[in-house]
């Protein structure tokens, strides 16, 4: 029977986390720790809950659907639907968002932090260049992500990152007692439930599923049982380690507030905390670990993509997609970051939940018999509200844009806090397995009604 040795399991575990943990991962759990203050556990189990919890329901959705990428995952609704969903969360991921990210805070905390503010745009281009220069050359071979990824660059980034924190636990910055701003002092978890969005975990595990499948088959593991297995096995260890350090980033960033004020963004932040600590050292020590992060993410994004439309679309090929969105992503990049984050969360707004439409009922299939039915009704019910989540995000509004949001706020419960989808999308996912149920029952009593 085929099995997975420890170390290959720990060696593919390595995998996932360097896959997911970008340098986003860094600075989104540092600012939310400042902004929650004294909340910061309460705002952390809400972060925790998007950025792991979710992540690892994702990977085994996909392990106990069979799902061998985006579009077998998506298919139950339709079939122009899971190829819809396919391009819509791999371009998020790829060429207009989590991949041109990588790139552009690679630049902010390594070169942007040397170079004169006048020189960021040849600057950003030149690091750019290089940058997906680089991953695309080391990603061409689809055996070199285990290898690279998993033994050499993940392992490094993690010591690093270690470090930080035993220096922290000797010498903390003060306690965590800072007071929250405002919108944290009521609702801290669920507005870190929201800041968690931003990882883009849950998402990237979906697209990641193929490229952790190839993976395992390169490690010479092909019954699907086994498969499944050891996804679920490795991604539970991977989201164990991301959610303690996700926790130790968040109380970094809430300790901070003894010394610095709230910064505006998690990056200043988390450059502040390792320059205390290490003094103009800690600006290398701050830019090597970005840079690690950055790049194994990068080199994860750009090849699921590759992997996942060469299955779909086979006529351009692995290297050929690989090449579309490496260029495509150094483009956006040179957009800068700040243009870049703007325009992300309207999209992780309509596509978290749609996810979540997809990964809740592949959990619960056994329930229903995969029915079709139950996936179109709640994926139907949480797209509506989802648009509105989108609209409502939006960095540029307008008067049509307002008065939609105004009437979302105040007719749909908890969409003020951005989680509208919620109640709509149970309501669809019960409506669709009480049908299933019922249709069963009359099946069963009148054969001639089954399909």
């Amino acid at each position: 029977m085929e099995k997975l040795s420890t170390k290959k399991l720990f060696l593919l575990a390595s995998l996932i986390f360097g896959m997911l943990f970008g340098a986003g991962n860094l600075i989104f759990p540092a600012h939310l720790g400042q902004l929650a203050g004294s909340h910061w556990l309460s705002a952390g189990i809400g972060f925790l809950i998007s950025s792991t919890l979710l992540p690892l329901a994702a990977l085994i959705a996909l392990s106990k659907t069979r799902s061998s990428g985006l579009y077998d995952f998506a298919k139950p609704v339709a079939a122009w639907y899971g190829t819809l969903f396919l391009i819509m969360n791999h371009m998020a991921l790829g060429p207009l968002f989590a991949t041109p990210r990588t790139a552009a805070l690679g630049y902010q905390f390594s070169l942007g932090m040397i170079l004169p503010e006048k020189y960021t745009t040849i600057g950003l281009f030149i690091f750019s260049v290089i940058f997906f220069g680089l991953a695309y050359y080391l990603s061409t071979r689809e055996s070199n992500l285990l290898k690279i990824i998993g033994k050499y660059l993940n392992p490094l980034f993690l010591i690093l990152l270690f470090a930080v924190f035993i220096v922290a636990l000797i010498l903390p910055l003060g306690p965590l007692d800072a007071k929250p701003v405002l919108d944290y002092q009521q609702a801290a978890t669920t507005n870190g439930f929201i800041e968690g969005y931003n990882t883009m975990d849950a998402l990237a595990s979906l697209a990641f599923g193929i490229t952790i499948i190839r993976a395992l088959q390169g490690m010479g593991i092909h019954d699907e049982d086994q498969i499944a297995k050891n996804t679920v096995k490795s991604g539970l260890f991977t989201m164990v380690l991301c959610g303690g350090i996700y926790l130790g980033i968040i109380a970094l960033g809430t300790m901070s507030l003894n010394r610095f004020g709230i910064s505006e963004n998690g990056g200043i932040a988390l450059t502040q905390i390792v320059q205390s600590y290490f003094g103009k050292v800690g600006l290398i020590f701050m830019a090597l670990m970005t840079l690690l992060a950055v790049f194994t993410s990068a080199m994860g994004l750009i090849a699921s993509f590759a992997q996942d439309f060469s299955v779909r679309f086979p006529k351009i090929g692995y290297k050929g997609w690989l090449r579309i969105t490496t260029l495509l992503s150094f483009i956006t990049a040179n957009f800068g970051l700040d243009t870049i984050i703007a325009w992300t969360m309207p999209f992780l707004m309509i596509l978290y939940p749609l996810s979540m439409a997809m990964i809740i009922p592949a959990l619960c299939s056994a329930f229903f018999q995969n029915r079709r039915i139950v996936y179109q009704l709640t994926t139907i019910f949480t797209a509506i509200p989802a648009l509105f989540d989108g609209i409502k995000a939006l960095p540029i509004q307008n008067h049509l844009t307002t008065n939609l949001t105004n009437w979302y706020v105040h007719t749909i419960p908890f969409a003020s806090s951005g989680v509208g989808f919620i109640l709509p999308a149970i309501s669809g996912f019960i409506i669709g397995v009480l049908y299933c149920l019922i249709f069963k029952q009359r099946t069963e009593l009148d054969p001639s009604l089954s399909n």
